[in-house]
């Protein structure tokens, strides 16, 4: 017999592209591992943080917005497991819930796309950019001071039209988004990991499922990437270790080298930008929690500064 698991999933276009690709995945495993082997339905959620599209997130409760609706179903009951983009979690897992399962990351840098064929570089002094993310606004204006910065927030479809419509010049996605949804634009430039440092987490996708779910657990922890699963680790331990939320800009990248060594770099900013700091630090992918805990707490002192100088 067939088992039924329903997948909990936000209602936006790259939500669902996503939650379709991991229901395919998940699917196509379970005929060998499970017998009858499985079907998943989407279950799609608006959440509170789809529904402020206009407002600053740290506003009222920061990443964990994108999330709670969908947390809440999962806990009742309603849902058998979730799928997040993982930008979009908060440092700490609800209480009662685990991830189970980090899918192998997409592209996790971030893409310019101006109206004209234009680069970071090329653009106008004081041009208009389109951004909602302090990260990336505080590493914009690190490398162009000039600009002038937009609040900027919607989904692909939005923010395009907003672009298309001349309130700004240029714009920031995701790479990942725009693979997915198969929606590149016709004028964009992929930045790389060096000219803007992506969000922790950024590019990759976890399955989320009950802790007492012990079946569901286990089978879903096999379709577990390691490598992905190891840099998400220690992007998550940074962000933890520098108290990573809206408030304070925070990056992190981390990727194996070629000796498979993991190296990550890590990114914290006030929120205008007036300071930043960076490190980077590479060891045992085993230990990667410790890694960016590491990082975290060396770079954390910088943190407690600008709040007692009251830029945070």
């Amino acid at each position: 017999m067939t088992r039924i698991l329903r997948l909990g999933t936000r209602s936006s276009l790259l939500a669902l592209a996503q939650a379709t690709l991991a229901k395919k995945y998940i699917e196509k495993i379970a005929q060998n591992q499970i017998e009858g082997g499985v079907s998943v339905e989407l279950e799609t959620y608006t959440t509170s943080g789809d529904r402020l599209f206009d407002a600053r997130l740290e506003s009222f409760g920061g990443k964990g917005l994108f999330i709670k609706e969908i947390e809440v179903a999962l806990l009742k009951g309603e849902i058998d497991l979730a799928i997040h983009s993982v930008k979009d979690l908060p440092v700490q897992i609800t209480s009662g819930l685990v991830f189970a399962a980090y899918l192998k990351r997409e592209d996790p840098r971030d893409v310019i796309i101006a109206k004209e064929d234009l680069s970071l570089e090329a653009l106008p002094s004081g041009a208009l950019i389109g951004t909602s993310s302090l990260r990336r606004k505080v590493q914009l204006l690190q490398k162009r001071p000039d600009f002038r910065i937009q609040p900027f927030r919607g989904n692909i479809d939005t923010r395009m039209r907003k672009l298309g419509d001349g309130v700004v010049m240029a714009t920031l996605l995701a790479a990942a988004g725009l693979n997915r949804i198969q929606r590149w634009p016709e004028n964009y430039k992929i930045l790389s990991t060096e000219e803007m440092l992506p969000a922790v987490g950024q590019g990759a996708l976890v399955l989320q499922c009950r802790e007492d779910d012990y079946d569901l657990f286990s089978f879903l922890r096999g379709l577990n990437d390691e490598e992905t699963d190891h840099a998400i680790t220690a992007e998550r331990s940074f962000s933890a270790a520098v108290y990573g939320s809206c408030n304070a800009p925070v990056a992190g990248y981390a990727s194996l080298k070629d000796d498979g060594t993991l190296h990550l770099k890590g990114l914290i900013a006030t929120p205008e930008g007036e300071h930043i700091e960076c490190g980077e630090i590479t060891g045992a992918k085993e230990l990667a929690y410790e890694l960016g805990d590491t990082l975290g707490q060396k770079l954390r002192p910088f943190i407690e500064r600008w709040r007692e100088c009251g830029f945070l």
